[in-house]
């Protein structure tokens, strides 16, 4: 996109034109937006922030957004859904449940963790790779359904805030 360059499409083997990659880009982007909410991974942030980026950089996206993988990765996944660990009020107000939250993610790390223990890898070094690295993916599943119930929108400040929030408690 930066260089301007031009993608020639195919479709079942055959060409059928070329398009300018920013123009590619906001296709992307404008339908991940309009069909999935939150599930556009700019994977040069992600590695700016990934303390393994060093040894590991990421290159590739999961479908669903969820991490950047280096090309020779294989980690367990696992999800949280959200929506699921929210808590009503007295009056049926709907908010996160922070202790339900930790508790969960707790969990939810310690289970992974022990898959890697009992993974049959492909290969030697994809073990040596996993066990040396135990690096293991969480995601969130229903971020707007879980925003939504508490009152807000995810694309408010205090929505993203809350998320922020939410995300910090996971993260830490």
């Amino acid at each position: 996109v930066r260089n301007e360059q031009v993608w020639p499409l195919t479709f079942d083997g055959e060409f059928v034109s070329h398009e300018r990659a920013a123009v590619l880009w906001r296709a992307l982007v404008d339908a991940c937006r309009s069909q999935s909410g939150f599930s556009i991974v700019y994977i040069d942030h992600l590695n700016r922030g990934d303390n393994l980026r060093a040894w590991e950089p990421g290159y590739a996206a999961h479908p669903s957004g969820t991490m950047a993988f280096p090309s020779f990765r294989c980690q367990p996944e696992g999800w949280l859904h959200l929506p699921s660990i929210l808590e009503a009020d007295g009056a049926g107000k709907m908010s996160m449940s922070f202790e339900r939250l930790e508790a969960s993610t707790r969990t939810a790390v310690r289970m992974l963790d022990n898959t890697i223990g009992i993974s049959g890898f492909p290969t030697k070094g994809f073990q040596r790779d996993a066990v040396r690295v135990r690096c293991l993916s969480i995601g969130v599943a229903g971020i707007e359904e879980a925003l939504s119930s508490c009152g807000l929108h995810a694309d408010s400040d205090v929505g993203r805030q809350c998320l922020g929030q939410w995300l910090g408690k996971i993260k830490n």
